[in-house]
């Protein structure tokens, strides 16, 4: 699977750079500064894991002059085995805001996995792709209490199914403790930091006609 995820990765990192041009499908980070925090943070995410494809130093892009542009190609690591249930180990505290991802390798069990999410403290979402629906019954009970939001997704759907990650408003996309408390779009509840709620009393007949009830 590591193989295919660095393959995909492999043509995405070539087709990095000048988003107007036609075969780019990745362009350039927002800012220097953004350009610079990615990079500080793939450096500290290298402190218990190691770089399997992509290089955080590249600086030639497609129909990009050399040196021009905040751009960052794809990076993927994969973490220290023996870091991986070290709650203190790096990549349990830090977000890279770019295409950077860190494979963190376990048994397979719900338990580690729990354990695993839990040393985020709250994230926003996770997928579960199996067929064993004990095995996902058990994965929406340990999993579900620490994210915002739980995709579940068996072989034949696997294909077709929305982007585990992706945005839309009618799901909830904020998560507990550090993944921001839940409020972040999710419908109604999106609105919420724009509201006020106040308890209108009067008689019966008053508020049927105030509000047409």
């Amino acid at each position: 699977m590591r193989d295919a995820l660095e393959g995909r990765l492999g043509e995405r990192a070539a087709q990095t750079g000048n988003p107007l041009s036609k075969n780019v499908k990745m362009g350039p980070l927002s800012t220097a500064q953004q350009l610079a925090d990615a990079r500080a943070g793939v450096a500290a995410l290298r402190e218990r894991a190691r770089i399997v494809r992509g290089d955080p130093q590249r600086g030639e892009f497609v129909d990009v002059p050399a040196g021009k542009g905040f751009f960052l190609e794809p990076i993927l690591l994969e973490a220290e085995a023996a870091a991986v249930l070290d709650r203190s180990a790096v990549f349990h505290r830090v977000e890279v805001f770019a295409p950077v991802a860190t494979l963190l390798p376990y048994d397979g069990s719900v338990a580690q996995a729990a354990a695993i999410i839990g040393f985020g403290g709250g994230s926003l979402v996770s997928t579960v792709y199996s067929d064993d629906r004990e095995y996902v019954a058990r994965a929406v009970a340990e999993l579900g209490p620490q994210l915002g939001r739980l995709v579940l997704s068996d072989e034949k759907g696997a294909g077709g199914s929305f982007s585990p990650g992706g945005v839309f408003p009618q799901a909830q996309h904020g998560g507990p403790g550090r993944a921001g408390g839940g409020a972040e779009l999710g419908g109604r509840l999106g609105l919420e930091l724009y509201m006020q709620r106040t308890a209108v009393q009067g008689g019966a007949s008053q508020l049927a006609r105030l509000f047409g009830g």
